[in-house]
């Protein structure tokens, strides 16, 4: 009867986990950072449960993977309490690293919340935790590494002046950090100040000269300044970096269509081709090929297509909205244009 009861909570019990295991609660524990602390404690307290058992019974099974030994206290008194003493020290190592993983889950939660790697958590989640998680650092690059966090989070609310000055903060604390002089770069633009973003970007590369994302978006800078040399430079660089990176070497075309080099640009184009056939970009330039070739009815066509791929493409609406101008074509030149307008409405009532 005794063993009746006993297996019938044993399969009650295993019963109960199965079902527990698939509920959101289940993974919500899993996915903590106590799960796997917890584990290790459960796996010094069988340990320790063996040395109870050992007194007990007088003879024990050391935790050794692969093997199955058993020695006895009377025939084996050597083995025995060999085996006494390595289960014990396993089960002491494990229940204090535990331990220790358990006190510390709180603050590691925090971290995850503050950095927020995989995008669980909103950015105000995340702006709490560093701002609780800053309360208690110590050290110049743990604070810096945590400031930047916590521009990421303003930069993904759209704060962009308080991302600005988390980000020069952290780069204050830890200067020789390029990903924060890439995200000083990334908010210096989208607050107007561009020649700043090239400064910042530069002091990314100068960090980390295999910063490709850096030299691209320097690249882009350079050429809507017209700086073509240094914006063909920059995309050589990202595209030397990453060889199927379609952004450089798309870019980099449209660079060589404006300095009237057709064959390298034409070259550009079709390693992009090999890429992406539906890349927006060579559309543009190809556009601007037709155009600068005395093909206005090709440009249409292209500057369409890129807009079917993307209506709100205002630089393509507006080159068509100019070369329709050109040809007299008054009416789909002021719808264009009407496009563009109601565009850059619902971006600044979004901003």
């Amino acid at each position: 009867m005794a063993q009746f009861r006993r297996n019938f909570f044993i399969l009650a019990g295993l019963i109960s986990l199965s079902l527990f295991i698939f509920t959101p609660t289940a993974d919500a524990f899993a996915r903590s950072p106590s799960f796997w602390p917890l584990l290790i404690v459960l796996m010094g307290l069988w340990a320790a449960s063996t040395i109870v058992s050992a007194f007990r019974k007088g003879r024990i099974q050391p935790i050794v993977r692969g093997v199955d030994w058993t020695f006895e206290r009377k025939s084996q008194p050597k083995r025995f309490w060999a085996a006494l003493l390595w289960n014990g020290t396993l089960g002491g190592l494990c229940i204090s690293m535990g331990a220790i993983g358990v006190r510390d889950a709180p603050v590691q939660q925090e971290r995850e919340k503050c950095h927020n790697y995989q995008d669980r958590f909103s950015a105000v989640e995340a702006i709490e935790a560093c701002n609780a998680l800053l309360k208690g650092a110590n050290g110049r690059a743990q604070r810096s590494d945590i400031l930047l966090a916590r521009g990421n989070g303003h930069y993904d609310q759209k704060n962009y002046i308080l991302a600005e000055r988390d980000y020069a903060a952290s780069a204050n604390l830890d200067p020789e950090n390029s990903a924060v002089w890439y995200n000083l770069g990334l908010v210096s633009t989208k607050l107007g100040n561009r020649s700043a973003s090239i400064r910042h970007y530069g002091q990314a590369i100068t960090k980390d000269n295999k910063n490709g994302e850096a030299f691209l978006n320097r690249g882009l800078l350079f050429l809507d300044d017209g700086e073509l040399d240094r914006a063909i430079a920059d995309f050589t660089e990202a595209a030397n970096l990453e060889p199927e990176n379609a952004t450089a070497l798309a870019n980099r075309g449209i660079a060589y269509v404006w300095k009237r080099d057709t064959q390298k640009a034409l070259v550009d184009f079709q390693k992009v081709d090999a890429i992406d056939r539906s890349n927006v970009i060579v559309l543009h330039g190809r556009a601007l090929l037709s155009l600068h070739g005395g093909n206005p009815h090709a440009a249409i066509e292209q500057l369409s297509a890129a807009i079917g791929h993307d209506p709100d493409d205002l630089w393509a609406l507006r080159l068509r909205g100019d070369i329709y101008e050109s040809l007299g074509d008054y009416a789909r030149s002021q719808a264009d244009t009407d496009r563009v307008l109601k565009i850059n409405r619902g971006m600044t009532s979004k901003s």
